[in-house]
């Protein structure tokens, strides 16, 4: 099926130049996603530790620090400054969501619950300001679970505001990402700067749900960023290693452990900028959808 995206005026399809021109280089209030969808049999063990890994990586990672100063059941003293800190999980599609607390116990409950793969699972924690209102910074670890002829986890990381680049956790979450991806053959994972959780930003862009875009993420790549994980059926269209660094678009070029291929933009964050991400989106052009006719089947 083809899907025609129109302007939000009506006036006609939206010019492909602004697909994909999301926030680049230092900008300290965007948000920085992390994210990595992976294809897996529902009854496998390897989704079970897979999805406990991430949200334990979440909570070490990006949290550890907030949920160290966090309120938890009926505490009614001055809360600005704590954090507020909850999981949530929906067992099946069309259940209800479930929420606890966070607490080490509850956490730990939580982790263990993940061995069903429920269809949603999210760990939120964010600092509260005056009179307890949500404030910054704030972590969202995420999973939703994508079923059809097989099934996939649609694994998120949010931080709000973006990660410093110079700091531990930076340096912790990049390596991070990049061992996860060596060792579960993705089919999408990478680094961009917006507020997406479960779509990547040019999904969001051009309206696409990761529902219906993640079952065919091995044939179509679903997005870009600073950092971008192709699945190995999609690097290889475009001539694996050597033909992904002949296109000039990319500082790293490396396969991964188990198939797939890891894109780096540039070196450093800070040179991200739109001239890179262009660059980028035009090395990947034929495997992206575009603001035209977007191939969804």
């Amino acid at each position: 099926m083809l899907v025609q995206l129109v302007s939000s005026d009506g006036r006609g399809v939206m010019d492909r130049r602004f697909v994909g021109q999301w926030p680049t280089g230092p900008q300290p209030y965007v948000p920085t996603v992390m994210q990595l969808t992976v294809e897996v049999e529902s009854g496998g063990g390897l989704a079970r530790s897979l999805l406990r890994e991430w949200f334990e990586a979440g909570l070490r990672i990006l949290a550890a620090s907030l949920v160290g100063n966090s309120r938890s059941g009926a505490y009614h003293g001055h809360l600005e400054g704590r954090t507020s800190a909850a999981m949530f999980t929906t067992p099946f599609e069309g259940r209800t969501e479930l929420r606890q607390e966070y607490s080490p116990e509850s956490w730990q409950g939580f982790l263990d619950a993940l061995i069903r793969l429920p269809s949603f699972a999210s760990f939120e924690a964010q600092k509260l300001g005056p009179q307890g209102v949500p404030s910054f910074p704030s972590i969202v670890v995420s999973c939703e679970r994508v079923d059809g002829d097989r099934a996939w986890l649609n694994l998120s990381m949010v931080t709000k505001p973006q990660l410093q680049r110079s700091g531990k956790r930076w340096g912790e979450a990049l390596s991070f990402l990049r061992e996860m991806a060596d060792k579960v053959n993705p089919s999408y994972g990478g680094i961009s700067f917006l507020d997406t959780v479960f779509s990547s930003p040019l999904e969001a862009q051009l309206h696409l749900r990761s529902r219906d875009t993640v079952p065919i993420s091995r044939s179509r790549l679903r997005g870009y960023g600073w950092i971008t994980i192709l699945p190995e059926e999609v690097g290889v269209r475009l001539g694996g290693v050597a033909g992904l660094r002949a296109s000039g678009a990319f500082a790293e070029v490396a396969a991964l452990e188990n198939g797939g291929f890891w894109l780096r933009a540039t070196e450093d964050l800070d040179n991200y900028r739109a001239q890179q991400a262009e660059l980028v989106r035009n090395a990947l052009a034929v495997v992206l959808p575009n603001a035209g006719m977007v191939e969804t089947r």
